[in-house]
């Protein structure tokens, strides 16, 4: 989630894997959002994430693509609308930047193109990764939801694009998306799994220095569908 158009409102990427697209979903600012836009990525898109990688001041979207075994970086142009995708190579099989046991990670260059990647190791089915301050030096550190063994993965940074081995902390059985929130309002990041095997979310609320507590879980808004993915965002402006 991002404010991709620029009126101050969040609104919603999702990525489309069969049909090898991103689509966009403009928030009203209410908790209601407009009808998609889709635009083209690579073959088998994974988990879509945004950021400024141009730094123009203007959210991007990239994807993790499958079946191709690359990266598709759209820049955007500030109004809801984005340019052609681009395409780097990544490890194996990525699926939202993981390949299996492992993470690539590509350092940008600052103009929308990316260095060959560096590959670090994360836990046993890593499927999702999350960037987050989470330890208070002011470095960007790393997650990973380890669907296989029911885990997320601590990398902190060093601050070169380079990581410490990973630390773990459990979270619920086949957790397979990590977020990064603030979800208690105590100014140190949690964080949130979709657990696919469980039909839950965890919460592990954060110490502040790059340790959690023990999870704690809820249950599946929707108990007949399986839970994918989590994201945190404040959708109807209540802060």
């Amino acid at each position: 989630m991002a404010d991709m158009n620029g009126d101050g409102q969040p609104d919603v990427a999702v990525s489309n894997y069969a049909d090898s697209t991103v689509s966009v979903l403009l928030g009203n600012g209410d908790g209601t959002l407009q009808a998609q836009h889709t635009f083209d990525t690579g073959d088998g898109p994974g988990k879509v994430e945004t950021a400024d990688v141009d730094g123009d001041g203007t959210p991007d979207l990239i994807t993790p693509n499958y079946i191709q075994g690359t990266v598709s970086v759209l820049l955007g142009n500030g109004d809801g609308t984005f340019a052609p995708q681009r395409s780097f190579d990544a490890g194996a099989t990525p699926y939202s930047l993981a390949s299996d046991n492992s993470v690539a990670v590509l350092l940008g260059t600052g103009d929308g193109r990316f260095e060959p990647p560096q590959i670090f190791a994360g836990g046993t089915g890593c499927y999702s990764v999350a960037f987050a301050e989470v330890n208070g030096d002011g470095l960007m550190d790393l997650l990973t939801a380890n669907f296989r063994d029911n885990n997320v993965s601590v990398l902190l940074g060093h601050g070169n694009g380079t990581f410490a081995e990973a630390r773990t902390v459990a979270a619920g059985k086949g957790a397979g998306d990590v977020a990064v929130a603030d979800v208690d309002g105590d100014g140190r990041l949690d964080l949130l799994t979709a657990d696919f095997t469980d039909n839950t979310v965890s919460v592990l609320l954060g110490r502040g220095d790059g340790t959690f507590a023990a999870q704690q879980s809820a249950p599946s808004p929707a108990p007949d569908m399986r839970l994918y993915s989590v994201s945190a965002a404040d959708l109807n402006g209540d802060g």
